[in-house]
């Protein structure tokens, strides 16, 4: 006669047992008032105390116990006091925007005269927080294009035309210089451009 063991069930196991609980805390946004609360509605009684006067400077955390219930209520008060906070996070270093100033004459190419009106635009940029930089160039085509295309990738452009007409600035008095009473306008209007260009990157 044949015999068979019956089956039994497999049994349960709890994979992370808690055989008991000292307290649960409760991050609340007012310790005191919360501990208040539970202590005029639920009958708890405070037990301990601690915060800035026992020399906790971040938090304050109030112990309520009833019978074998114990629960910690505690609210911030400096998280960057805390030993436990991050350090804090350095600020960007935002490079300083770059100014090209690009004057087209031939006769200031050509050493005939002096450029009387690069260095006025360049040094009010530089006192606008710009790095700035120069070029001047004989009023041809090609020599501009090539002026503007070194400088365009990394510089924001600001291009002072005053002599024949090869150039289309509105501003140009033939080979007369460049009027001061426009340099505040360009200035203001460089400083415009370059506070769009670093929007559009950031």
């Amino acid at each position: 006669m044949a015999t068979s063991t019956l089956p039994t069930a497999d049994t349960a196991t709890d994979t992370f047992p808690i055989n008991g609980t000292d307290y649960i805390e409760f991050y609340v946004g007012n310790a005191k008032q919360a501990s208040l609360y539970y202590r005029a509605a639920f009958g708890f009684q405070l037990v301990a105390y601690r915060g800035p006067e026992t020399g906790v400077r971040d938090r304050a955390s109030y112990l309520l116990q009833q019978g074998k219930i114990r629960f910690v209520l505690t609210s911030p008060i400096r998280a960057d006091l805390s030993g436990e906070a991050a350090p804090p996070v350095p600020p960007v270093q935002v490079p300083a925007p770059s100014a090209l100033v690009i004057t087209a004459s031939d006769a200031a190419a050509a050493g005939v005269r002096a450029d009387a009106s690069g260095p006025l635009v360049a040094e009010r940029l530089a006192r606008l927080g710009f790095v700035v930089e120069r070029a001047l160039v004989p009023d041809e085509r090609a020599r501009i294009s090539a002026a503007i295309a070194e400088g365009a990738e990394e510089a924001v452009l600001n291009a002072l035309f005053n002599a024949r007409s090869v150039t289309t600035d509105p501003g140009r008095h033939g080979d007369t210089p460049f009027p001061l009473e426009r340099l505040d306008e360009l200035t203001e209007a460089a400083t415009a451009r370059a506070r769009g260009a670093r929007r559009r990157r950031s």
